[in-house]
Protein backbone atom coordinates (compact mmCIF):
# COMPACT_ATOMS: atom_id res chain seq x y z
CA UNK A 1 0.00 0.00 0.00
CA UNK A 2 1.14 3.36 -0.74
CA UNK A 3 0.18 6.47 0.92
CA UNK A 4 0.64 10.04 -0.02
CA UNK A 5 -0.31 12.88 1.99
CA UNK A 6 -0.38 16.81 0.55
CA UNK A 7 1.26 19.30 3.10
CA UNK A 8 -0.84 22.12 2.26
CA UNK A 9 -3.95 20.39 2.57
CA UNK A 10 -3.76 17.39 4.56
CA UNK A 11 -4.99 15.80 1.77
CA UNK A 12 -4.42 11.50 1.96
CA UNK A 13 -4.24 9.45 -1.19
CA UNK A 14 -3.93 5.74 -0.31
CA UNK A 15 -3.29 3.12 -3.61
CA UNK A 16 -3.41 -0.65 -2.32
CA UNK A 17 -2.57 -1.93 -5.65
CA UNK A 18 -1.31 -0.48 -9.51
CA UNK A 19 -1.18 -2.36 -12.54
CA UNK A 20 1.65 -0.94 -14.91
CA UNK A 21 1.70 -2.36 -18.55
CA UNK A 22 5.47 -2.93 -19.35
CA UNK A 23 7.04 -4.82 -22.06
CA UNK A 24 9.81 -5.75 -19.72
CA UNK A 25 9.00 -9.88 -19.36
CA UNK A 26 8.78 -9.79 -23.49
CA UNK A 27 12.41 -8.24 -23.55
CA UNK A 28 13.79 -10.33 -20.89
CA UNK A 29 12.82 -13.84 -23.04
CA UNK A 30 14.25 -12.06 -25.94
CA UNK A 31 17.72 -11.42 -23.80
CA UNK A 32 17.73 -14.85 -22.73
CA UNK A 33 17.34 -16.22 -26.25
CA UNK A 34 20.32 -13.85 -27.82
CA UNK A 35 22.37 -15.31 -24.97
CA UNK A 36 21.55 -18.85 -25.50
CA UNK A 37 22.46 -18.26 -29.00
CA UNK A 38 25.66 -16.75 -28.42
CA UNK A 39 26.24 -19.37 -26.20
CA UNK A 40 25.68 -22.23 -28.64
CA UNK A 41 27.17 -20.87 -31.91
CA UNK A 42 29.87 -17.67 -30.26
CA UNK A 43 27.59 -14.36 -31.94
CA UNK A 44 24.46 -13.52 -32.70
CA UNK A 45 23.11 -11.53 -35.46
CA UNK A 46 20.73 -8.62 -34.21
CA UNK A 47 18.62 -8.30 -37.67
CA UNK A 48 17.47 -11.84 -37.72
CA UNK A 49 16.00 -10.99 -34.28
CA UNK A 50 14.65 -7.67 -35.73
CA UNK A 51 13.21 -9.18 -38.57
CA UNK A 52 11.08 -11.82 -36.21
CA UNK A 53 10.38 -8.94 -33.87
CA UNK A 54 9.58 -5.78 -36.10
CA UNK A 55 8.51 -4.05 -33.38
CA UNK A 56 12.25 -4.39 -31.55
CA UNK A 57 15.22 -2.07 -32.02
CA UNK A 58 18.73 -4.35 -31.61
CA UNK A 59 22.11 -2.49 -31.31
CA UNK A 60 24.98 -4.46 -30.74
CA UNK A 61 28.21 -2.79 -29.36
CA UNK A 62 31.46 -4.80 -29.26
CA UNK A 63 33.70 -3.99 -26.80
CA UNK A 64 37.74 -4.43 -27.29
CA UNK A 65 38.16 -7.06 -24.38
CA UNK A 66 35.27 -9.39 -26.14
CA UNK A 67 32.53 -8.15 -24.48
CA UNK A 68 29.27 -7.18 -26.39
CA UNK A 69 26.68 -4.96 -25.02
CA UNK A 70 23.37 -5.47 -26.49
CA UNK A 71 20.82 -2.40 -26.51
CA UNK A 72 17.20 -3.28 -27.17
CA UNK A 73 14.69 -0.70 -27.34
CA UNK A 74 10.77 -1.50 -27.60
CA UNK A 75 9.50 0.79 -30.44
CA UNK A 76 6.26 1.56 -29.39
CA UNK A 77 6.80 2.10 -26.04
CA UNK A 78 10.21 3.09 -26.00
CA UNK A 79 11.69 0.72 -23.02
CA UNK A 80 14.72 -0.31 -23.22
CA UNK A 81 16.83 -3.68 -21.75
CA UNK A 82 20.76 -2.97 -21.62
CA UNK A 83 23.07 -6.18 -21.05
CA UNK A 84 26.04 -7.89 -21.44
CA UNK A 85 27.69 -10.88 -22.81
CA UNK A 86 30.92 -12.74 -22.64
CA UNK A 87 30.38 -14.83 -25.61
CA UNK A 88 31.76 -18.48 -26.29
CA UNK A 89 35.47 -18.47 -25.39
CA UNK A 90 37.40 -19.32 -28.68
CA UNK A 91 40.19 -21.74 -29.01
CA UNK A 92 43.55 -20.08 -28.93
CA UNK A 93 44.50 -19.86 -32.71
CA UNK A 94 41.39 -19.55 -33.86
CA UNK A 95 40.62 -16.70 -36.64
CA UNK A 96 36.80 -15.27 -36.23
Amino acid sequence: TITAQKEDTGEVLRISSAEFPSKSYDLIIIATSILNWEARYGDSEPETFMAFYPNLKIEKKKQSDGTTIYIMTERNTEEKLVFASRSLAWPAGYAI
